[in-house]
């Protein structure tokens, strides 16, 4: 922006929505990056396409979780009636909590507490069945994969590729069905 001759280069995330490749459009930002990197393989692909770029501008790296840390706990026993799903990004809870309403089983959703006072504000009560958590330190979420009979992540149609990556990848480091 500045004509600096620096070399910039940029880690995106969900750079595919509306909002980011207007905004990406809108300030000519894509030619003065050197280098775009992407957390998949996929959401490169789709970068290239969207933004007409030369594939070898654009590369993906792995993402992974550390195993040592998410790894199962055998002294923590499984609630086999404990399903859980986490995160934020393109999530669709509503349609998860309709689910399994009802269900003989616990359904705890581990995201922000704005699913939550959405929910509350705009349906009403959660079902029995289902609760909300927000914020937990690294451990204690380590705790609650290793509770959990399996996991769930339940995304919106159009979800890009990279949506709920970290979730899945820290459930089956902790050795769960996903």
């Amino acid at each position: 922006l500045f004509k600096r001759k620096a070399k910039h280069i940029v880690v995106v995330h969900s750079v595919l929505s509306m909002q980011k490749y207007t905004a990406y459009r809108l300030l000519r930002a894509m030619p003065i990056f050197s280098k775009i990197v992407t957390l998949t393989q996929a959401t490169a692909d789709q970068v290239i396409e969207k933004y007409a770029l030369d594939p070898s501008r654009v590369t993906s790296i792995l993402d992974g979780v550390d195993e040592k840390f998410w790894r199962p706990q055998p002294q923590i026993p499984v609630d086999p009636n404990l399903v859980i799903s986490l995160g934020q990004a393109r999530r669709d809870y509503d349609m998860l909590i309709q689910a399994v309403n009802g269900l003989p089983m616990q359904l705890h959703i581990q995201a922000s507490s704005q699913w939550y006072i959405r929910y509350k504000t705009q349906v009403g009560d959660l079902p029995y069945n289902v609760s909300f958590g927000s914020y937990l330190p690294f451990t204690r979420l380590r705790d609650l994969y290793a509770r959990a009979n399996f996991v769930v992540v339940a995304l919106t149609p159009g979800a890009h590729h990279s949506a709920g990556s970290v979730t899945i990848k820290e459930a089956m480091a902790m050795g769960k069905a996903v």
